[in-house]
């Protein structure tokens, strides 16, 4: 797979993922997503403008070589393999934080993110995703006052007493 066929599925990922978390973000309130819906929409116009250009140059590719579009090698698809995880974190931690609240989604994100990237388990992932999910916590939400996302259960309660 070329560079280009894969920078064109990458920014078409981007751009589907760019939708969705512009229609998330219209259903909070405006005072706590205005920032958001700004950055997502930039983020469908830059992935959108990205995913065009590399089409573009693809077929150009295409009428130069007469026609004849490489197709996938095989290491290509250990790199799709990771792309692919990547997504999947994120969307798992979308899903996630709609379950069980923002503190242990991010908790369990962090965790695996690093456990995956790194290929290993270590017991400081853990005490490190903790802490930065807290500290991430307070100062969003204790101390900025950003609106909690909803969940099914309210885990996050605890910790904006603390």
């Amino acid at each position: 797979m070329t560079n280009i066929k894969r920078d064109a599925a990458f920014a078409l990922a981007f751009t589907i993922l760019g939708i969705w978390i512009t229609w998330e973000s219209f259903s909070y309130s405006l005072d706590s997503s205005f920032f958001l819906r700004g950055l997502a929409i930039i983020l469908v116009v830059m992935s959108a403008t990205f995913f065009i250009i590399r089409v573009v140059q693809y077929r150009r590719l295409v009428i130069s070589n007469g026609h004849s579009a490489p197709y996938f090698k095989s290491e290509d698809v250990h790199q799709l393999f990771k792309a692919l995880l990547v997504f999947g974190l994120v969307g798992g931690y979308i899903v996630t934080i709609t379950l069980v609240g923002f503190v242990f989604a991010t908790f369990f994100f962090v965790y695996l993110s690093m456990c995956f990237f790194s290929g290993k388990h270590r017991n400081y992932y853990l005490a490190y995703s903790a802490i930065l999910s807290i500290l991430i916590f307070m100062l969003f939400f204790n101390a900025l006052g950003v609106s909690l996302p909803d969940s099914l259960l309210p885990l996050d309660e605890f910790f904006k007493i603390v």
